[in-house]
C-alpha cells in the first residue's frame, strides 16, 4: 500500500514542481488549485507512459517501475534545482480574519465532509472491487495490463467491457498495482478518493477558499449522497468529471482574481491538456473536448488572439496523441452503443421517433427529480436554478460559460440515448446518475461563480 501510494505521490510532486519552475504561480490565491491540477496532470501524464510502455511490448514488472520513478524523479529534481531560490508567488491579500459566518460554514462543511467521506469507507467494507463498471470494466482491463503486459489488448475480445473506452483509469490502476507488486483492491479505491478530493480541490480553489462562496459550493458539491456513492465506485466519471472542471476553471472566461497566477498562455496549455485528458478518460471526454476547443477558437478571434489556439494544441497534443494510438491501434471500431447509426436515414429515424423521445424526457424527468439521494432529492433542480439565475445576471459571463459548455455536453447524452439500439429506459436508468456526476461540479460552480467581473479575456 505505501508503494502505491508513492507511485500516486511521485508524478503529482513532479508536475507540481515543473510548475514553479516554470512560474505559474499560485493561482487563484490558492495552493490549493494548483495541487489540484498537478493532479490531473501528473496522473493523465502517467497513465499515457505507462499506456505506451505497454504498446511498445513493455511489462508492467519491476523494472518498469524503476525506470517509471526515476523519471518523475528526475522531473522533480530538475524542476527543483531550476526554481531553487525562487519564493512561491501567491497573488493577492493574506487570508482574512474569520467572521462568524465563516466558522459556521466552515463547520456545516467539515460534518459534510466527514459524513461524505464514510459512505465510501462502508462501501468498500461491502465491495471491496467497486460497482460493476469498475471490476466489469476498469479493473478488469488493469488486470490484464498488469498480468498480460503487451497482451492486455486481447481484453478487447469482451464486448460488454466497453473496449471502445479509451484507458486513462485502467492504466493508472495497472501501474499501481505494479508499484504495490500485487493486485489490492484498496488501489482502484485511493486513487477513486484522489479524483474525488480532486475535484472538491478544484472547486474550492478557483472560488477562492477565503470566500464564504467556496465553503458553500464545496459543502453542495459533496452533499448529495450520489456524489459519495460514485466516489466509490471507482468508474471513470468521477475523473472524467474533474478534467472536465479543471479545463473550465482554466479557460479564458476565468475571473481575473487568479489571472496573476496563470496567465493566458500558461492557462491554455493546462487547460488544453486537461480537456484532452477528459478524452483520454472516456468517450464522453471527446464530446467535451469538441465543445470546449470550439470555446476557446471562438474567444480567440473574438478578441483577436489566434495565438490562443496554439497553446492550446500545445497543452493538448500528447494525450491527443495517446488517444488516436489507442483508437486506431487497439480499438477502431465505434462504441457498441452507436452501433447501426451509420446511414443518415437510421440517424434521423431514431432521432425523431416520438416514441423514442417520449420514454426519453419521462426517465430524465423520474431521475433527476430524485437525484443526490433521499435526503438531497431535488438537489439538482434547485442548484441549477440557481446557476441559471447566476447566468442572467448582466455580470453572470463565467456562468453563462458553464452553462453553455454543461448544456452541449447534456444534448450529446440526450443524442446519444435516442441513437443507441439499446432499449432508451434501460440505458438512461444504468448511466443517468454517473453521466449526471460528470456534470455536476461544473453546475456547482456555476451556481457560486463570481459575478463581478463582466470583460472580455483578460491577460
Amino acid at each position: 500500500m505505501i508503494q502505491a501510494l508513492i507511485g500516486l505521490a511521485l508524478p503529482i510532486a513532479a508536475v507540481w514542481a515543473a510548475f514553479r519552475a516554470a512560474r505559474l504561480g499560485e493561482a487563484a490565491h490558492s495552493r490549493l488549485l494548483t495541487l489540484a491540477l498537478a493532479s490531473c496532470v501528473g496522473i493523465g501524464a502517467s497513465s499515457a507512459l505507462t499506456f505506451a510502455t505497454l504498446m511498445l511490448g513493455g511489462r508492467l514488472n519491476t523494472a518498469f517501475v524503476v525506470r517509471d520513478a526515476l523519471t518523475w524523479i528526475l522531473l522533480l529534481l530538475v524542476s527543483l534545482w531550476l526554481a531553487r531560490g525562487r519564493s512561491p508567488n501567491v497573488p493577492g491579500d493574506a487570508f482574512p480574519p474569520a467572521t462568524p459566518v465563516d466558522w459556521l460554514l466552515r463547520t456545516a462543511f467539515l460534518a459534510v465532509f466527514v459524513m461524505a467521506c464514510a459512505v465510501p469507507l462502508i462501501e468498500y467494507s461491502v465491495s471491496p472491487h467497486g460497482q460493476w463498471d469498475a471490476w466489469a470494466i476498469w479493473n478488469q482491463k488493469a488486470r490484464f495490463m498488469f498480468r498480460a503486459g503487451p497482451r492486455w489488448i486481447d481484453s478487447m475480445a469482451i464486448p460488454w467491457s466497453q473496449p471502445s473506452h479509451p484507458p486513462l483509469v485502467a492504466a493508472s490502476v495497472a501501474r499501481l498495482w505494479a508499484y504495490a507488486g500485487r493486485e489490492l483492491t484498496v488501489v482502484p479505491a485511493m486513487l477513486s478518493a484522489a479524483f474525488a478530493v480532486s475535484m472538491l480541490t478544484v472547486v474550492m480553489g478557483a472560488l477562492d477558499v477565503r470566500r464564504q462562496r467556496a465553503w458553500v459550493a464545496g459543502t453542495i458539491l459533496i452533499a448529495p449522497l450520489t456524489f459519495s456513492h460514485l466516489a466509490s465506485a471507482q468508474t471513470a466519471d468521477l475523473p472524467l468529471g474533474l478534467f472536465l472542471i479543471a479545463t473550465l476553471v482554466m479557460l479564458p472566461m476565468r475571473p481575473a482574481a487568479w489571472r496573476m497566477g496563470f496567465q493566458t498562455s500558461a492557462s491554455l496549455w493546462l487547460a488544453g491538456a486537461t480537456a484532452s485528458l477528459a478524452a483520454w478518460t472516456k468517450n464522453e471526454g471527446v464530446v467535451f473536448f469538441a465543445a470546449s476547443t470550439a470555446l476557446v477558437i471562438w474567444s480567440a478571434f473574438r478578441h483577436g488572439r489566434p495565438r490562443d489556439i496554439f497553446w492550446w494544441a500545445i497543452g493538448a497534443v500528447p494525450f491527443l496523441a495517446a488517444l488516436a494510438w489507442f483508437k486506431l491501434g487497439v480499438v477502431p471500431e465505434a462504441p457498441d452503443y452507436l452501433e447501426g447509426a451509420t446511414t443518415l436515414s437510421t440517424i434521423t429515424a431514431r432521432l425523431f421517433d416520438a416514441k423514442r423521445q417520449a420514454v426519453l424526457w419521462e426517465t430524465i424527468w423520474s431521475l433527476a427529480s430524485r437525484w443526490g439521494g433521499p435526503a438531497a432529492a431535488g438537489s439538482l433542480f434547485v442548484v441549477l436554478a440557481v446557476a441559471i439565475a447566476t447566468a442572467f445576471r448582466r455580470t453572470g459571463r463565467i456562468a453563462r460559460g458553464f452553462l453553455a459548455v454543461a448544456a452541449v455536453m447534456a444534448a450529446g447524452y440526450c443524442t446519444v440515448y435516442l441513437l443507441t439500439p439499446y432499449d432508451v429506459a434501460w440505458l438512461v436508468l444504468t448511466t443517468f446518475d454517473r453521466l449526471t456526476l460528470q456534470l455536476w461540479p461544473l453546475i456547482v460552480f456555476a451556481a457560486y461563480a463570481p459575478t463581478d467581473d463582466a470583460k472580455g479575456v483578460a491577460g
